[in-house]
């Protein structure tokens, strides 16, 4: 028997009503600036101010009671009414606010997806009205400002990782957060930020439900695209001439750095013929070990080589294969060291 619904529904029908005249009155309001914008410009500054009733309702929203999905709902609308009124007249609307202000929407509705790719959009839109791209520092600062609320928590579940945290203490070329992302080139700082929003949610479900099957495959999503970021920011080396991680230890860290490339390479005593690891089997016989002097180096430079090492035997075995016999995969402390260890080969790498 179909159970009748009986909780809430008069509660409901009395915000049902303010919402539909909130979502009107909105885009009403964007609709007449529309009318009164010249039809035959193109992408113009000001247009940004087009939108600020939208922006504003969704600042209220937040501040006021939890009615984002209002905001989101309006944001789809308006969508479609601007894509309208640019086909219509055969001009484009510079949209930057706008898709600000639907990334920081979709933030707090933690679909971290959608929040980048408006971010992006945003950008481009800077760059489309203006003529040239955005200054990446300047979009960083604006990142932290417009984007708090997400900002914040990205940068203390970092700070929170367990081998980040214990090590920083030890070294001081292992940046902070703020540091480290603007040490880095602007499509670095994009995958930095995607890979620190990760972080932020894997870690709390890592310490609270290490045995979920779904909560691992996620951590190692985040494991393989680290991993990714620290390869192809390491071939951003102007130095660098091979395309493939080991290569790039072996043949070009000599110029980059001859300290950490003589105790990778020793031929008697050096980390690559101490830890000679070619697939899973050996990666987990050497594991233990191989942490351990991670964990208990005091020398920079040798720390930095076993770090760059680490990461590049994890990219090469990571990312060809999904493997749960893997040594740290049913350890939720040992999964967040090596995740932790891959942001840190970040800073290792603009050290060099």
């Amino acid at each position: 028997m179909t159970r009748k619904l009986q909780f809430f529904g008069e509660q409901v029908t009395r915000i049902s009503g303010p919402a539909l005249n909130l979502r009107i009155q909105v885009e009403n309001a964007i609709e007449e600036r529309l009318k009164a914008r010249s039809n035959s410009s193109h992408r113009l500054v000001s247009d940004n101010d087009l939108f600020i009733p939208f922006i504003d309702a969704f600042v209220y929203c937040t501040m006021a009671t939890p009615l984002v999905s209002i905001v989101k709902e309006i944001g789809d609308s308006l969508s479609l009414k601007v894509s309208h009124f640019e086909q219509a007249h055969n001009t484009k609307v510079n949209k930057e606010h706008f898709y600000y202000a639907l990334a920081a929407v979709a933030i707090q509705q933690n679909d971290e997806v959608n929040a980048m790719i408006y971010w992006e959009m945003a950008n481009d839109e800077y760059t489309q009205t203006n003529g040239a791209p955005s200054i990446p520092n300047a979009v960083v600062s604006l990142f932290k400002d417009k984007f708090t609320q997400v900002y914040n928590p990205i940068v203390s579940a970092y700070q929170q990782n367990s081998f980040i945290n214990k090590q920083r203490a030890k070294y001081p070329f292992i940046l902070g957060f703020d540091a480290l992302l603007g040490a880095l080139p602007q499509i670095d700082q994009l995958h930095l930020i995607s890979n620190a929003v990760r972080n932020r949610k894997t870690q709390a479900w890592l310490r609270e439900h290490p045995n979920l099957t779904v909560v691992k495959m996620y951590c190692q999503e985040l494991v393989n695209s680290l991993s990714i970021q620290a390869e192809s920011f390491l071939k951003e080396n102007a130095q660098v001439t091979e395309t493939q991680f080991g290569k790039i230890l072996h043949r070009n860290l000599p110029a980059i750095n001859p300290a950490v490339h003589a105790l990778l390479d020793d031929p008697t005593h050096g980390i690559f013929k101490r830890y000679r690891i070619n697939d899973i089997p050996s990666f987990n016989a050497a594991y233990s070990a191989f942490m351990a002097d991670i964990e208990s180096t005091t020398s920079a430079d040798d720390f930095k080589a076993k770090i760059l090492h680490f990461a590049n035997v994890l990219r090469n075995q990571v990312l060809h294969q999904f493997d749960d016999s893997i040594a740290y995969y049913q350890n939720k402390d040992e999964f967040e060291k090596v995740i932790g260890i891959l942001f840190v080969a970040i800073s290792v790498i603009v050290s060099l």
